[in-house]
C-alpha cells in the first residue's frame, strides 16, 4: 500500500513539523530582539554584592528613612549598568516599587517623576494629589480675589498647581503613614547639568530624610565627580559600585542560564554539549558582560541558519567567530563614538599600560597630539576637541578609556589590542 502522501511523506506531519521549526526559529529571532546592547541579558549572572547592599538599605528604609544613602554605580559602556538596574527591580517587584529613568529626565520629566513619586509613596491617585495642589495655591475657593485681580487673567480658565519640588512637599499632602518604600533609578547620570530641575531632584533625595525614597544613579565612569559638581558630597562613596569584569564563576553561571533559555525555545541539546560550550563562550568573552552578550547573539545567529536548530549540530568553532566579529564590530563603534584616529588613540593606551596616569593628564596629552597633527584630520580634531576637558569627556562618553579611583584603565585588554591592530592600518595606509 502506497504512503498517504506518496514518496514525500505525511503533508500534515510536515507541515506540522516544518510550523515546530518556525516557532523555534522566530522564539531565537524574538531573543535577540529583545536582548541587545540596551536591553537586559538573556540571563543575568554576578554583582550579588551589590545587589545585596541595595536591597539591606531598602530594608531599613521603611523602617527609618537616613539620608546620604544614594549609590553610585559607575562603569564604562557594556559593563551592565543597565543590566544590574534591570535586575534589581525584577527582584524588588511586588514588595518595592522601583521607579526607572533610562536617561536624566528634562524639565517635564522631573515634575512627571514627582508626581509619579509622590503617587506611589502616598497611594494617592494623581488627580487627587493636584487637587490638594489646587486647594493650597488657590485657597478653599479656588481661584482667590487676589490670583483674580492679576493682570492677564482671564474668567473660566484654570490654573495649574504649583509643582512637586522635594519629599517635603510630599510629606504635606497627607497626615497618614507613607504606603510604601520606593527605590528611583535615573541612569546616564553623567549627563546631568547643574541647576536644572534632575540636579535639584537628585540633590532633594540625597539629602532628605522624610521619605522611605532610595536613589540609585549609575553612568559612566565619571559620575561621581558630575555629581560633585552638582553639590552631592562625597558621603556617596560608601555607596560606590565601579563595575569591571565578571569573575570566571560568574560569567560561567551567566552564560550557561542563557544557553538554557535558548535551548528552551525548542533547540535540540544534551546538557553536556551546554556545559562545554557555555565554558569556551567564558574563556571566549574575557568576563566581559558586553562580550558574552556577542558571543550569546553568536550562538542565536548560528543557530538560525540550521533548518532545525540544533546545539548538538552547532560548530563551536563558528560560534566563536561570529562572536568575536560582532565583538570587533562593537570595538569599531566605539572607536568611531570616540573620533578620534586609531594611530592616537594607540599611543594613549602605552602610556596608560607604562604605569598610573589620572585622566586629565591622559586628556592633555592627546590634546597635545592634536594640536601637533598637522593633516586634515588634524584640523577636523582640534575643531571637535577645542579644549582637555572636550577630549576627556568624549573618551569616557564613548568607553574607549575608563577610571578607577583617579586613574584611567584600559576597559579591557582586547580593545587595546584592537586598537593596535587598527593603527599599523593606519599607518600603511598613510606610508
Amino acid at each position: 500500500m502506497a504512503k498517504v502522501g506518496g514518496e514525500c511523506g505525511n503533508p500534515l506531519l510536515e507541515m506540522a513539523n516544518h510550523s515546530m521549526h518556525q516557532s523555534t526559529h522566530q522564539k531565537i529571532e524574538a531573543l535577540l530582539l529583545d536582548h541587545g546592547e540596551r536591553d537586559e541579558p538573556i540571563a543575568f549572572a554576578g554583582r550579588e554584592n551589590i545587589l545585596s547592599s541595595i536591597q539591606r538599605v531598602v530594608g531599613r528604609l521603611a523602617v527609618k528613612p537616613r539620608r546620604g544613602q544614594t549609590f553610585v554605580i559607575e562603569g564604562a559602556p557594556g559593563a551592565g549598568k543597565t543590566s544590574l538596574i534591570s535586575e534589581l527591580a525584577n527582584r524588588l517587584r511586588g514588595d518595592t516599587p522601583c521607579i526607572v529613568r533610562r536617561n536624566v529626565p528634562d524639565e517635564n520629566g522631573v515634575e512627571a517623576l514627582w508626581n509619579e513619586l509622590a503617587a506611589t509613596l502616598t497611594a494617592m491617585p494623581l488627580d487627587e494629589i493636584r487637587a490638594i495642589q489646587h486647594k493650597r495655591r488657590f485657597g478653599e475657593g479656588g481661584l482667590n480675589a487676589i490670583v483674580k485681580a492679576q493682570v492677564g487673567y482671564e474668567e473660566g480658565k484654570t490654573m495649574a498647581p504649583m509643582s512637586l519640588s522635594s519629599c517635603d512637599q510630599i510629606r504635606g499632602l497627607t497626615e497618614a503613614p507613607f504606603k510604601t518604600a520606593v527605590v528611583v533609578c535615573i541612569d546616564e547620570i553623567q549627563n546631568i547639568q547643574s541647576m536644572s530641575g534632575a540636579s535639584g531632584f537628585v540633590q532633594d533625595l540625597h539629602t532628605q530624610d522624610v521619605a522611605p525614597v532610595l536613589l540609585i544613579c549609575s553612568g559612566l565612569s565619571n559620575s561621581t565627580e558630575r555629581l560633585d559638581d552638582i553639590g552631592i558630597s562625597r558621603s556617596t562613596q560608601q555607596h560606590l559600585a565601579s563595575l569591571g569584569s565578571l569573575m570566571s564563576s560568574e560569567t560561567y553561571d551567566a552564560a550557561l542560564r542563557a544557553l538554557n533559555v535558548i535551548a528552551g525555545t525548542g533547540v535540540h541539546v544534551k546538557a553536556q554539549t551546554l556545559e562545554v560550550l557555555a565554558q569556551r563562550l567564558v574563556s571566549a568573552s574575557d568576563h566581559w558582560p558586553r562580550h558574552l552578550t556577542c558571543y550569546l547573539q553568536g550562538v542565536c545567529n548560528a543557530l538560525l541558519e540550521q533548518d532545525t536548530p540544533s546545539f548538538e549540530r552547532l560548530d563551536q568553532d563558528a560560534v566563536i567567530k561570529k562572536g568575536d566579529d560582532l565583538r570587533r564590530a562593537y570595538y569599531q563603534e566605539r572607536l568611531r563614538a570616540s573620533r578620534l584616529s586609531a594611530s592616537i588613540l594607540a599611543r594613549a593606551y602605552r602610556d596608560i599600560e607604562r604605569g598610573e596616569m589620572d585622566p586629565h593628564s591622559c586628556a592633555a596629552r592627546i590634546f597635545d597630539w592634536i594640536q601637533e597633527e598637522r593633516s586634515e584630520q588634524g584640523a577636523f580634531l582640534r575643531e571637535l576637541f577645542p579644549s582637555r576637558v572636550s577630549v576627556l569627556d568624549r573618551m569616557l562618553r564613548s568607553g574607549v578609556i575608563a577610571t578607577c579611583e583617579d586613574v584611567c584603565e584600559i576597559p579591557v585588554p582586547s580593545m587595546a589590542a584592537f586598537v593596535y591592530e587598527r593603527a599599523r592600518e593606519e599607518s600603511v595606509r598613510n606610508a
